[in-house]
């Protein structure tokens, strides 16, 4: 069950500019490559998520120094939340400090039954000039995986794959479907289990959900859409419509789960009865509140890091803090800092999600700077600038725009997987604010 394809380039131009010019040579109409979108099931609420028919082109050092960087990384965030769990999540815990609600706390207070709070996560970075930084984990129930394998094999199926390739690419469904099993038996369950995705059927993002059923049946393993509205936890067993239910894939939001209980009720009860193995765990507030860059960034955290994980979190993860009264999340400096630099800062919502709240410094007038900093329940870090490259877009006869590109990797059980990456006009990159998206292929020649 290997997530990564074989990698050979067999020209010497440059990957991007070889599909450039072979793209010119195409006769597959800009339409019709839409419907081939379509068609693939690669759909947010309905639309093409893909317009760029071009993939983003990573060599296979630069893939080697990611795994390398998140390898570290991860380690610092397992340190991370064990300092949260031992500190406790009472009312003055450190994870209240970082914006944790008290309902957020309790379903963090109950043991999975498994160690990881993330199975599976996704990292959003920028790269200017090559750079890799790590802007925020998404360490709920990140989409993605199902859209990104995807597009690969649209793009591989691309006559102009032919022509200029081959390149290499990821599988990301088959890391995720090892990962579920591989908890499912840390948890103590035994033979195959009896999967489901679990999320509401209304979301935009449904789309993906079929996409990554659609790569576990490849190796026999059936996983239904289960709406939690149609579960019921009788007899100590949680039941959906197709039978009964020991694994869920979770990608129904913790938030969703405080805001809409009742809806929620038997998924909840089977949770903390032990019934079920649930992946992504409750745990995940701990570490998807943007609140842990302030931690891994904190004098508390520092004499548990080793000199790699220190110089990871220096070198790829721009400094974050906690907005509000001074305390160890908060350097006492703070507040002066980010008065006499607007334009290096970048305010933050611990917990929001879609790129919602976000405030630029660079954007304010120094008077509505200084009221943004009055707000509660916000992280600061410092601005990276974005990353752009040109893509051809369909819905413009393939017209090359420039984009800013949003590249990220999947975290599956502490590994790279593959990645997704995202392209949008405006700031900031989020495909709810109509983004779209393309695959990374690898190559082993030179890219820009």
């Amino acid at each position: 069950m290997s997530c990564f394809y074989h990698v050979g380039l067999v020209h010497d131009m440059d990957p991007a500019q070889a599909w450039k010019e072979a793209l010119g040579r195409s006769t597959l109409d800009a339409q019709e490559f839409l419907v081939r979108v379509a068609q693939a099931g690669v759909l947010f609420d309905g639309r093409p998520l893909c317009v760029h028919r071009q993939p983003i082109f990573l060599t296979e050092e630069k893939v080697q120094a990611f795994a390398r960087i998140l390898a570290a990384f991860h380690s610092a965030v397992r340190k991370a939340k064990a300092c949260l769990l031992d500190d406790g999540l009472g009312a003055d815990s450190l994870a209240a400090a970082m914006g944790l609600s008290a309902e957020e706390r309790e379903l963090a207070s109950i043991d999975p039954g498994h160690p990881s709070a993330s199975t599976i996560s996704r990292i959003d970075t920028f790269c200017p000039d090559g750079h890799p930084w790590i802007l925020e984990l998404n360490a709920e129930s990140p989409t993605g995986i199902g859209y990104s394998d995807a597009l690969t094999t649209l793009l591989r199926e691309d006559p102009i794959f032919a022509d200029v390739g081959p390149f290499g690419g990821f599988r990301s469904a088959d890391a995720a479907l090892r990962a579920l099993l591989e908890t499912y038996s840390e948890w103590g369950g035994k033979g195959s289990p009896r999967l489901a995705i679990v999320d509401f059927l209304d979301v935009p993002t449904r789309s993906d959900f079929h996409l990554l059923a659609d790569g576990f049946e490849r190796y026999e393993v059936a996983c239904p859409l289960v709406d939690p509205r149609d579960l019921r936890f009788e007899g100590g067993v949680l039941q959906g419509p197709d039978g009964p239910i020991d694994l869920v894939y979770r990608r129904l939001l913790v938030r969703d789960i405080v805001e809409r209980p009742r809806d929620c009720a038997a998924l909840l009860a089977a949770y903390r009865a032990g019934a079920i193995c649930m992946v992504n765990s409750l745990r995940t507030p701990l570490l998807h509140s943007k609140g842990l860059f302030a931690l891994l960034h904190s004098e508390l955290l520092r004499p548990q890091l080793s000199p790699a994980e220190l110089k990871v979190i220096r070198e790829h993860v721009p400094f974050t803090a906690m907005l509000g009264p001074m305390g160890p999340l908060s350097p006492p400096d703070l507040h002066d800092r980010l008065l006499s630099n607007p334009a290096d800062w970048a305010l933050k919502p611990c917990s929001s999600s879609g790129g919602q709240g976000v405030v630029l410094g660079r954007d304010c007038t120094p008077e509505a700077w200084k009221q943004a900093l009055e707000q509660q329940g916000l992280v600061v870090q410092r601005f990276v600038p974005e990353w752009t490259q040109p893509f051809p877009n369909a819905l413009n006869n393939y017209e090359a725009e420039t984009c800013l590109v949003d590249l990220d990797p999947f975290l599956i059980r502490g590994r790279l997987a593959g990645f997704m990456c995202r392209l949008s006009q405006t700031a900031p990159v989020n495909v709810a604010r109509g983004a779209h998206i393309v695959p990374v292929f690898v190559s082993s020649g030179e890219v820009e």
